[in-house]
C-alpha cells in the first residue's frame, strides 16, 4: 500500500491526524456515499485502487441462476473486458476455490488458493485475465445468500507482485463497511420499489462511520 491506513484516528505530536487515518476515514466518506451514488463508489473504487496499486477495481451483483441480471460497476475496465469476464466466468479457479467459504464480509486473497503457476496454465488467465495484466486479485464479500451475492474485487499486474500486509489489513478493515454500505444500498433500492409510496414523503439519509452527515433527500435535510 502507498499508505500505512488505520481504522482509528491517530494524532501526531502537534496534534494533526496523521494521514493514514485521514486516508481511511475518505475512502468511508465515499464508500457510504456511494450507497445512494453510483459516482460517488466509483470515486471510492478508484481511490481504494489507487492506494493499493490496483488497475482494476470492480463491483458485482451476482445472480447465480440468472447470469444476465447481474450488475457490473468497474474502473479501470471497458465494456470488451466485462463482456470476456461474462464469458469466463465458469472457469474462476479463484471463485471456484472460495466458494464453499464465501460469508457477507469475508476477505479473500487469490494468492491463498491457487498457484501462480497454476492461475497461468488455466482457461480464465489465457481467456481473461490476460487480457486485464492480472495475476493477483483479492475480493471481499459484499453479501452472499443462496443464489445471489455481492462482490468489491482488486486486480493487481505482476509487476507490483502480491498484496502485502498492509494492504490486506486493510481490506479487512474495509470489509465491515463494505458490507453495510451494500445493505444500505439494497434498503434504499426496497424502498424504492414500493408500490404506492412516494419516495419523497420518507426521510432517508447516510452517515459516515463517524456519524456525520454524508448524503440525504430534502425530507431528511428537514
Amino acid at each position: 500500500c502507498k499508505v500505512r491506513v488505520s481504522s482509528q484516528m491517530r494524532l501526531d505530536r502537534k496534534g494533526k491526524p496523521v494521514e493514514g487515518a485521514i486516508v481511511f476515514d475518505a475512502l468511508l466518506q465515499d464508500l457510504y456515499a456511494g450507497a445512494k451514488d453510483p459516482a460517488r463508489m466509483s470515486a471510492f473504487m478508484r481511490s481504494l485502487g489507487d492506494l493499493t496499486r490496483s488497475h482494476v477495481t470492480s463491483f458485482l451483483r451476482e445472480d447465480f441462476a440468472n447470469p444476465s441480471a447481474s450488475t457490473f460497476l468497474t474502473t479501470g475496465a471497458g465494456e470488451d473486458e466485462i463482456l470476456l469476464y461474462s464469458e469466463f466466468l465458469g472457469d474462476n479457479l479463484w471463485f471456484q476455490r472460495t466458494l464453499p467459504l464465501l460469508q457477507t464480509g469475508a476477505v479473500f486473497d487469490g494468492d491463498n488458493y491457487v498457484s501462480r503457476r497454476e492461475l497461468k496454465a488455466s482457461r480464465y488467465y489465457d481467456g481473461f485475465l490476460r487480457h486485464i495484466d492480472t495475476q493477483h486479485s483479492v475480493g471481499i464479500c459484499a453479501a452472499y445468500e443462496q443464489q445471489r451475492g455481492a462482490f468489491l474485487t482488486l486486480c493487481r499486474s505482476a509487476r507490483f507482485g502480491a498484496y502485502d500486509q498492509d494492504c490486506l489489513r486493510l481490506f479487512q478493515r474495509l470489509a465491515p463497511h463494505v458490507a453495510n454500505a451494500f445493505a444500505l444500498r439494497v434498503q434504499f433500492e426496497q424502498l424504492q420499489a414500493q408500490a404506492g409510496i412516494a419516495l419523497g414523503q420518507r426521510g432517508m439519509f447516510v452517515l459516515d462511520a463517524q456519524w456525520r452527515w454524508i448524503d440525504g433527500n430534502a425530507v431528511a435535510e428537514q
